[in-house]
């Protein structure tokens, strides 16, 4: 197997090693290639994909570092304060409260309440991704996810509650039908919840409207305070004549007390709704335990004929005050517990509408400075610049059109005695902009400006596809392009004369004139600072000299292109022309314009 030798270092030997071969040595290195001279393939692949990766992660942590710094620059603190009223809980700005009771709808009507906010629409956008659960955006603080899991939480407490009551209590009829009641409601709302967190497609258009309804602030408030309160009616249901008091038996006091503290679930509701209910079914509880049931409760018993009596001497009046301060300590710790709760739900919901703005205005900059490198190189060369992490860039083309247009009596129009030709300079400048408005139509999207070069316009097709190969019309398509370009050109000058420079009243005029040629060209990026693209090559040259060498008011192109497009267009010959760099005169034409009938061909170029 063949060894180069190789330096380990571009550094010249020391004196010493060059008297020395023996101590030159160190400064050589055995370097062992395959078979056939090279690297391997596999070596140059893997090498390749380490440097893919380096780049890719060094373009993250770039990112990563401006992002931090963005952050310390704004001072933006997420998790510390909201602007909230201290009682109410509501927010100050009127926009934000709107966002947070619209954040529950779906997105058609959230979007029509709040189509001029710049929030609205990057919350919708967070919050209706599409229904995979993958997203790391989507996790159980999010909006149908809390919904769930609340809903789910109060169905269980619910549960739970109804079957301690079956065991411990007489089933009584009333109690039978506000089972079967509040059994499905709860169903019902759990389907419909679970049917929206993950199978949001299937639901059907009633069931949507349905939903839509329910999601309103008030609507949503009515239906959770039915649902919070059903344990509490569950309880009350089963209030029965004993000849013990009510709270001296044990499991009552207990299913009695989940039902108290069940009313600081659905965090998502007012914490001040919640403490209300809270404090209307203790007082309902106290309004019970001072009532003797016996007088309403007697032959109500559904399966059974057993009649309890009351105990003359209960003590249910020496109990009352503690009842009252055990329901009042209770209450107090439910509006404690569901003002924490919306105060976290809140802080949680208005971070996300200032990282919301935050990352709108992250985006607005980078938007403006892809805009303004957009401007000094192609598109897919920025899109080289990012998946490299570098602004070096160097490729080769083939078939790739290029045409220069120059203003040729610009010179003569140009004068510095009028403003220092400041106007003059303007003037020409609406009339390349013209020309730049062209190349955002959609026929023209894949014609880039190279340059302008005084009062000369450069530009090139073919250098990036917007279309793949099996959907162009032939293979040559790029180049129409262009010349429909080339002719659009012309369009414009003449509009230009005919309005712009009206004032002259027809006694100058502009006059463009084109050359037109194809091939081989390479492209790149110069410099690391201010950054220049441009291309090469014969092509380029010959372009250049189509223009120079052309006449007046016309578009000229060498036999090479009309032999491509000559099925598309009309051309009339000019004769031959002598090129610079060129040994032998070229056989040039001029375009006419496009074929009334296009030819399904290019047919032999016929030289008169």
């Amino acid at each position: 197997m063949p060894r180069v030798l190789s330096r380990k270092s571009a550094h010249p030997p020391h004196p010493e090693a060059q008297s020395n071969p023996e101590s030159a040595q160190p400064l050589l290195q055995i370097t062992t290639h395959s078979e056939n001279g090279g690297l391997s393939p596999a070596d140059v692949e893997e090498g390749n994909s380490e440097r893919t990766t380096e780049s890719k992660v060094k373009a993250q942590e770039i990112e990563d570092r401006r992002l931090v710094s963005f952050m310390k620059q704004v001072n933006a603190e997420y998790l510390q304060s909201a602007p909230t009223h201290r009682c109410m809980l509501s927010f100050k700005k009127h926009d934000v409260e709107r966002l947070y009771r619209d954040q529950f709808k779906p997105r058609s009507l959230r979007s029509q309440l709040n189509d001029e906010t710049v929030i609205d629409e990057q919350q919708m956008e967070a919050q209706e991704r599409p229904s995979s659960r993958r997203l790391s955006s989507e996790t159980i603080s999010t909006t149908k996810y809390n919904t769930l899991f609340d809903v789910g939480i109060g169905f269980l407490v619910y549960l739970f509650t109804s079957i301690g009551c079956f065991l411990v209590f007489d089933v009584q009829l009333h109690w039978a039908i506000v089972f079967a009641v509040g059994t499905i409601l709860q169903l019902c709302v759990f389907i419909t919840v679970l049917q929206e967190a993950f199978f949001l497609k299937a639901r059907s258009r009633c069931s949507s409207r349905l939903v839509s309804f329910f999601h309103s602030w008030y609507p949503r408030h009515i239906l959770g305070v039915v649902l919070i309160s059903l344990p509490s009616v569950a309880v009350y249901s089963n209030v029965q004549c004993n000849k013990d008091d009510l709270m001296m038996q044990p499991f009552y006091c207990f299913i009695t007390t989940v039902a108290l503290l069940h009313y600081c679930n659905f965090i998502q509701l007012s914490s001040w709704t919640k403490t209300i209910m809270a404090l209307l079914s203790g007082a309902t509880l106290i309004i019970i335990s001072s009532i003797d049931q016996c007088t309403f409760t007697e032959g109500a018993d559904l399966f059974t004929n057993s009649t309890s009596m009351p105990d003359d001497n209960n003590n249910n009046t020496s109990s009352m005050p503690e009842l009252i301060l055990v329901v009042l300590l209770l209450v107090l710790l439910v509006l404690l517990l569901n003002r924490q709760f919306e105060i976290s739900f809140r802080l949680n919901f208005y971070g996300g509408v200032q990282a919301a703005e935050d990352k709108g205005k992250i985006q607005e900059q980078k938007n403006k400075a892809e805009e303004l490198l957009h401007n000094i190189v192609p598109k897919f060369v920025y899109e080289s610049f990012k998946e490299t992490a570098s602004s070096k860039y160097s490729k080769n083309h083939e078939n790739v059109g290029i045409i220069f247009g120059s203003i040729i009596n610009f010179n003569e129009f140009y004068s510095e005695i009028f403003a220092d030709g400041i106007e003059c300079i303007r003037i020409l400048n609406e009339m390349i902009g013209d020309f730049d408005a062209l190349l955002e139509k959609e026929q023209f999207r894949d014609v880039e400006k190279i340059k302008t070069i005084g009062s000369t316009y450069m530009a090139a097709c073919g250098l990036h596809f917007s279309k793949p190969e099996h959907e162009r019309t032939f293979k040559y398509e790029h180049l129409q392009t262009l010349l429909d370009f080339s002719l659009q050109m012309q369009k414009c000058v003449e509009t230009f004369n005919s309005e712009s420079l009206s004032m002259t009243m027809g006694a100058f005029e502009f006059i463009l004139r084109i050359g037109f040629h194809h091939g081989s060209i390479n492209s790149g990026v110069i410099g690391t600072t201010k950054l220049f693209y441009d291309i090469w090559g014969d092509a380029v040259n010959i372009a250049s000299r189509m223009d120079s060498t052309g006449v007046a008011k016309h578009i000229q192109v060498a036999e090479e292109t009309v032999e491509k497009l000559n099925h598309l267009y009309d051309f009339k010959y000019r004769g031959e022309v002598t090129v610079k760099g060129k040994q032998a005169p070229m056989r040039t034409f001029f375009v006419i314009g496009k074929k009334a009938e296009p030819l399904p061909d290019p047919v032999p170029v016929v030289i008169p």
